[in-house]
């Protein structure tokens, strides 16, 4: 019989990108505050004849506590970002009852890089670090 190969979990991810539309604050069921934004990042590539092109993606993030309350107050539609954190799996209902999935990413970390909110990052940096 043959060993199983003994993988190690892994999640990790990091992503830069603007924000698509407003950050949306929520509150889970245990009242902890809860930013969810669309992202969108840039993929570049060159085509079979060569020619430079660029695709643009989408990804959910969501980010908890006081890197909630950050995101809230200091990013707006447009805002560039760097997000670290995780990848997850969101389950739900589409409008005719069917179930579908999606990838998403937990934030750990959020840098702002708008140049008028750099000290603003800083403080936060601090903040991620006391929640994990």
């Amino acid at each position: 019989m043959i060993d199983k190969l003994k993988i190690p979990v892994l999640n990790r991810i990091i992503i830069a990108g603007n924000l698509m539309k407003e950050p949306e604050l929520f509150f889970t069921d245990n009242e902890i505050p809860t930013v969810r934004f669309a992202m969108e990042y840039a993929h570049s590539f060159k085509n079979k004849i060569g020619r430079s092109r660029e695709k643009s993606c989408h990804i959910i993030v969501t980010a908890y506590s006081g890197l909630a309350d950050s995101c809230v107050k200091y990013l707006t539609e447009g805002s560039s970002v760097i997000v670290r954190g995780e990848l997850y799996n969101y389950q739900h209902k589409n409008d005719v009852g069917n179930y579908f999935n999606e990838v998403r990413i937990r934030a750990k970390y959020v840098q702002f890089l708008d140049k008028q909110k750099k000290i603003v990052s800083e403080n936060v940096r601090e903040e991620v670090a006391s929640y994990n």
